[in-house]
Order: C-alpha cells, then structure tokens, then sequence
C-alpha cells in the first residue's frame, strides 16, 4: 500500500496486558514520515524505565498469558450470559468480543434507574449507562466481567434478588 509510506501506527499494551499507569507506548512511522522527530516533548519522554521493560516483557513473552485472559475473558462473558438468561431474563447482554466491560439493556425491567436499584437493594454496583449516552443510555448499565465466576455469579444472583 503506497498510503503506508506516510501512515504513523501508535501501539500501546496498555489494555491487552494492563499496563494504562505506566504511560508507555510506541510510535512507529512509514519511510516518508519526518513528523516524528517534531513530536513534542510530552509525547516523546513519557516512558519511564520500568514502564519500557513491563511492555518489552509483555510483547516479547507474554502471548501465552495473553491467550490465556483472553480465553477466561470469553468463558466469563458466556458465563454472564447464562445467568442472565436463568436469572434475569428480562436483562439483554449487547454482543461483545473484544472488551471485559458487558453492556446489559435493563429497560424490559421497568426502573427508573436499573443501577440504582441493583445497588441500592442488591448491594451491586454498575456502570450507569447515561453516564456515557445521556440521551439513549437511562435504561442500560455497564458490568466488568473480568472476575471470578463466583463473583460474577453472586452478582447477578444479587441483582435477581434485588427486584
């Protein structure tokens, strides 16, 4: 692709392997990209030490872990959809494949605010969808399903219980 000459790919293990508080990435040019050197400051020295050898370790020898996240991550999120379906199954899981965070439609449960309740009355705490689309989001809550299956399914059993 001639495009690619000019194209400039920033990466980052920032999220596959956790790596956000380390402030660390890389920046890599086509052969007719002079831009880089012209970056400023605040982009170029960022990176400290242990940061550049956490994401060195992760691209050089963190694959299998990789998988391995990734595989429990699709078990957990199938898992949440099973005990939605036989505990709430009012609750729609929105398909999801690349992410740990699943975004469930409450609005066949007829609450106001679907987060406050699970928190108020199950003792639950979720993401409030409005908080990320005020307009359409009132009715939907975000849940982080990169835990246990026994955390995960005492939260849905929390959240059942809760209505």
């Amino acid at each position: 692709m001639p495009q690619a000459a000019r194209g400039i790919a920033i990466v980052s293990g920032s999220k596959a392997w956790n790596l956000a508080g380390l402030k660390v990435a890389l920046t890599v040019g086509g052969p007719e990209v002079t831009v880089l050197a012209e970056l400023h400051e605040v982009v170029t020295h960022g990176a400290n030490h242990l940061a550049v050898l956490a994401q060195t370790a992760a691209y050089s020898e963190g694959e299998g872990w990789l998988d391995q996240v990734l595989g429990e991550l699709t078990d957990r999120r199938a898992l949440l959809a099973d005990l939605l379906a036989e505990e709430l199954p009012q609750v729609r899981i929105a398909p999801s494949a690349a992410t740990y965070l699943s975004w469930l439609d409450c609005s066949a449960l007829g609450l106001d605010d679907p987060t406050q309740t699970f928190l108020d009355k199950g003792r639950v705490a979720l993401a409030q969808g409005w908080r990320y689309d005020p307009l359409r989001g009132r009715q939907w809550a975000r849940i982080n399903h990169a835990t246990s299956p026994e955390v995960l399914t005492e939260a849905v059993r929390r959240m059942a219980a809760s209505l």
